[in-house]
């Protein structure tokens, strides 16, 4: 009786391992199945999130380059009035800062001028003799 038991027990367990490789197929099969959508559901999003990219870039691109050329444009055009005004401020501060200045060097030299031409010895006069010869 053992031996029929044992046999029973052997065709239980075969029929159970049939059936559990039955069921790893199905699941199997499933999943094989279940990852082609996904990956299929994946390929189309990519492609509309692609168009969509696309279609923005196109339509938002030159409106930005457009409006960044203005603003470049603007901004140079402030910075140039800038310059020749700094440049007009600084040139009237300057002088009128430095002119002190300037007139203490012009009243320094004329000065040294005059100083020079008293201290400077008196010149002979040369004397015109004639001699015959």
């Amino acid at each position: 009786m053992r031996e029929r038991e044992v046999e029973a027990l052997n065709d239980h367990l075969a029929r159970l391992l049939a059936q559990g490789d039955e069921l790893l197929r199905e699941w199997k099969s499933y999943s094989d199945n279940l990852r082609a959508t996904i990956d299929r559901q994946i390929a189309g999003l990519d492609a509309e999130l692609a168009r969509g990219v696309e279609k923005a870039a196109k339509t938002v691109a030159p409106r930005a380059a457009a409006e960044l050329a203005r603003e470049v444009e603007g901004l140079r055009a402030e910075l140039h009035a800038l310059r020749q005004r700094t440049t007009e401020i600084g040139w009237r501060r300057d002088w009128r800062r430095n002119l002190p200045w300037i007139a203490l060097v012009v009243a320094l030299v004329a000065n040294g001028l005059v100083i020079a031409n008293f201290l400077r010895p008196a010149s002979p006069v040369p004397l015109m003799i004639e001699t015959d010869r």
